[in-house]
């Protein structure tokens, strides 16, 4: 069997070698520190060939690089960031009924390709899509995201937004985080229950059969008051 060298203290790209983690298909891992803060298990080959050289921080900004020099135009990016300023600018638009015409605009920082990428980063999946924190304000910095199909159905403007907390997010959103059946939280909202009440109240357990039948009488006649 032949011995594992220690790679701690080494350094490869943006990655500096911390220690030893477990071996994984017949080869030695590392636990890494990236320059960027975050640490990653990589297996030491991959160091070695400099196939891996951060957490994947380099490869998002490469991304970045290429997009903004190029203008993007044809990448998935691109398309999203035009859809954006389309249904916000454009009556013609599909879309302009849920966001134009309700006053949702888009900031001046990211009218242009550019500071939209700059602002949002690259695409993590073909499965993200552009979207709003917080559905009732604009397409500005700090309140656009990449987000998928489950986060962004729960934050559209059909669904109510309850704030508890200091925080606000949907009731499908509070429900799942507070672990409470949906249709119970409908039903005490709708029954009038103050929000911290309705979201803070346990659901009662099923009460047993045997819960429900008469209380046994004592030989004195008597009974719990």
């Amino acid at each position: 069997m032949n011995k594992i060298v220690s790679m701690a203290g080494q350094r490869f790209g943006r990655l500096t070698v911390l220690r030893r983690d477990a071996s994984k298909h017949g080869r030695a891992f590392w636990f890494c520190l990236c320059d960027c803060g975050l640490e990653r298990s990589v297996s030491g080959c991959h160091l070695r060939c400099g196939q891996t050289q951060s957490c994947g921080c380099l490869r998002a900004e490469r991304q970045l690089q290429v997009h903004t020099k190029h203008g993007g135009k044809g990448s998935a990016e691109y398309r999203c960031w035009r859809s954006m300023l389309q249904r916000c600018s454009n009556p013609r638009n599909a879309s302009w009924a849920r966001y134009g015409s309700r006053g949702i605009t888009v900031d001046p920082a990211l009218q242009t390709f550019e500071g939209f990428l700059e602002a949002i980063g690259p695409r993590p999946s073909p499965r993200h899509s552009v979207d709003r924190i917080d559905n009732e304000g604009h397409y500005e910095p700090g309140n656009v995201q990449w987000a998928l199909p489950k986060p962004q159905a729960r934050n559209r403007a059909s669904n109510r937004i309850l704030i508890y907390d200091g925080r606000s997010q949907s009731m499908a959103g509070w429900a799942e985080e507070m672990r409470l059946p949906y249709p119970v939280l409908q039903k005490r909202l709708g029954a009038g229950w103050a929000i911290e009440r309705a979201l803070t109240t346990p659901v009662a357990a099923r009460r047993r059969r045997d819960s429900l039948a008469p209380v046994r009488m004592e030989s004195n006649g008597g009974s719990e008051g």
